[in-house]
């Protein structure tokens, strides 16, 4: 089952093995069940009580309750901070900021952050650059076609082949520029992690740096040091 549309989307209730796709906010007032199948996409902010076992795409900040074994994308924040705040397993991946009550389980379920990236306009981007070497490709295919129907001495249909090629490299370098503008940088300074309890194996990924919860971790703070290069770690508390 799947639903698009421009603007914003509330569910209220649940959200099962479905496609759901939004322009602006997403709201689903009770959980997603996803099945590993659930596919949530929206241009705004995602609200949500529980995740389990699904995908999500937001261009701005997440929130939710619980995140069990799936797949979060912002190019914001991820906030999972009322009821139960936890995080469980799966890859979670935002802008600037992860912030949790809980992150991992004691039973070392590994649970992989990363902080600096925007992926939802990286998946934007990836998208473009798809539809780029689709039109590629039937320029190609039209230019082999051209090239066949000269040689045939159909000058008439190799002409209308000529006459398609400028409007498609058009719209393929509209699509490359449009991808090429989205291209954004995070400043690392801006990124950080916040956990009440942290436990192993937690990885934290910001660019090529890596900090690994091999112990529990409480009142926990990670930014990045800007003198020394690296992930550092402080107290909530402080």
């Amino acid at each position: 089952f799947s639903v698009r549309a421009t603007g914003s989307i509330t569910v209220d209730g649940i959200v099962e093995a479905a496609s759901v796709e939004s322009g602006g906010d997403m709201t689903i007032t009770r959980g997603v069940v996803g099945d590993n199948r659930a596919v949530l996409k929206c241009g705004g902010v995602f609200r949500v009580k529980y995740l389990e076992n699904s995908r999500v795409y937001a261009g701005g900040s997440v929130y939710a309750d619980c995140i069990m074994t799936s797949e979060v994308y912002s190019d914001q924040s991820i906030e999972v901070v009322e009821g139960r705040g936890s995080i469980i397993g799966g890859t979670l991946t935002a802008g600037e900021l992860i912030r949790a009550n809980m992150i991992g389980a004691q039973s070392g379920r590994k649970t992989e952050l990363t902080l600096g990236v925007l992926p939802y306009t990286e998946h934007a981007r990836e998208m473009l650059r798809k539809s780029v070497n689709e039109i590629e490709r039937e320029i190609e295919m039209i230019e082999g076609e051209r090239r066949h129907m000269e040689v045939m001495g159909d000058k008439a249909k190799a002409e209308e082949r000529r006459a398609r090629l400028p409007l498609l490299q058009l719209k393929a370098s509209r699509l490359a520029k449009k991808a090429e503008d989205l291209k954004e940088q995070v400043d690392p300074a801006k990124c950080r992690l916040e956990c009440v309890t942290v436990y192993p194996v937690t990885v934290v990924q910001l660019g090529s740096l890596k900090w690994v919860a091999d112990q529990v971790h409480r009142q926990c703070k990670l930014i990045y040091d800007a003198q020394s290069r690296t992930l550092r770690e402080l107290s909530l508390r402080g």
